[in-house]
């Protein structure tokens, strides 16, 4: 393996985990809507937070992924159970 396939290995890594922590941010956030509490209000912002980052270049330069794609199937993959 060469360094350079080590440093392009680390930084997706790096990337897999922004976006992953960006999902469970998400999910936890959705989750937190179907509980009344001072917590939804709170919630509301990061899921708001979330999705612009999910259609931002930011997380196409990330992914190389449609975020407008992706955001469509969590939303269709979510369910609160």
């Amino acid at each position: 393996m060469t360094r350079e396939h080590i440093t392009d290995e680390c930084w997706q890594d790096f990337a897999d985990a922004i976006v992953l922590s960006a999902v469970d941010d998400w999910r936890r956030s959705k989750m937190q809507m179907h509980v009344p509490s001072l917590a939804s209000k709170y919630a509301a912002g990061r899921i708001a937070e979330c999705e612009r980052f999910f259609q931002s270049k930011w997380f196409e330069i990330l992914t190389g992924i449609d975020g407008k794609v992706f955001l469509r199937r969590i939303k269709e993959g979510f369910s609160f159970a």
